[in-house]
């Protein structure tokens, strides 16, 4: 199902108000319920996250063994180059035949402390090749070696360069978990820095409040397989720093939304973090901003870098949005 953002009555030739919505997905695919029930408890990442020291020592072997490369199918298809951005590097995932029809900036998730990981690059390909698009996957530096300064900074040279190739109305920024959080934070910047803002924004289950203390997350941590909130608590205070948790940098959901460009949000309700996304629409609902939320019934975090149906219908919305 896909809802445009209804317009205001044009009887008297007025400017279209934006109104956010939220449309519920309901029903669950039979391989999404065999990773909800079945493979994410066996794989026992919550039992991981609930422990700060074994996380730590997983997070140090994984961190070890660099970014995860592109798969072989997505380096058949697409030409990828790498260029350095404030000493940080970025992957630019193009078409090898073709003009890609516009530019999608993915931000990848990983609490802000994990490297791109395999599954995300199906989230890399699905936006590439549903949206015709050339997708650029920023490599920002990670906490705990540092805050989130750094990575702002390599993301304002990123996006300053790209405006210099093409317009803002051809740039999508997007991201998925604290990659969403990191969008949004980064959008906001760019609005209060007077900075071209790009057309539109998709985030994809975002983190939008690390101060991790809203008490509808007691519920939902009963139906997530995936997260748990003692690693998530240490992955903020790495990221921020010396920066309060409730500063919009750090947790963009407090921060102000008006002026942000037309925003498509994914959530599910089997995710920790749905709150912070019921959250933000009812902000937007608020500030009359052009918004709309996707809930998931039965999603787990991250359902956007799956190969289910129901991711397989994301990517369909995402690319009707962006049209």
């Amino acid at each position: 199902m896909t809802t445009d953002f209804p317009a205001a009555d044009l009887a008297h030739e007025a400017a279209p108000v934006p109104t956010p919505t939220i449309t519920v997905w309901e029903g669950e695919s039979l391989f999404s319920r065999l990773i909800r029930t079945v493979i994410l408890p066996l794989i026992g990442s919550k039992q991981v996250l609930r422990d700060v020291d074994r996380h730590a020592r997983q997070l140090a072997r994984t961190r070890l063994k660099g970014e995860t490369p592109p798969p072989a199918r997505v380096s058949r298809r697409y030409k990828i180059t790498e260029k350095t951005f404030a000493g940080a590097k970025a992957l630019f995932v193009e078409p090898k035949r073709g003009t890609a029809k516009r530019t999608i900036i993915y931000i990848h998730g990983g609490a802000y402390v994990a490297h791109l990981m395999y599954h995300q690059w199906h989230l890399v390909e699905g936006l590439a090749s549903w949206n015709d698009a050339r997708v650029i996957v920023p490599h920002y530096p990670l906490a705990p070696e540092h805050d989130w300064r750094p990575a702002f900074a390599m993301m304002m040279a990123l996006y300053e360069s790209v405006l210099s190739e093409v317009g803002a109305d051809q740039i999508t920024l997007t991201g998925d978990s604290a990659g969403g959080g990191f969008a949004l934070s980064f959008a906001q910047l760019l609005r209060d820095e007077g900075q071209p803002l790009p057309a539109k924004l998709v985030l994809f289950s975002p983190w939008l409040d690390l101060r991790e203390d809203n008490p509808a997350q007691a519920a939902l941590d009963c139906d997530d397989p995936m997260l748990a909130r003692p690693v998530l608590v240490w992955s903020a205070q790495k990221w921020a720093g010396e920066t309060p948790l409730d500063d919009p940098r750090i947790s963009p959901v407090l921060g102000d939304i008006r002026g942000l460009p037309p925003t498509l949000v994914f959530s599910g309700t089997a995710d920790l973090l749905h709150s912070d996304s019921l959250d933000l629409i009812a902000r937007a609902q608020r500030a009359n901003c052009a918004m709309r939320l996707v809930i998931g019934e039965r999603m787990t975090h991250a359902w956007s870098v799956l190969t289910t149906r129901e991711a397989k219908r994301l990517h369909a919305e995402t690319a009707a949005f962006l049209r």
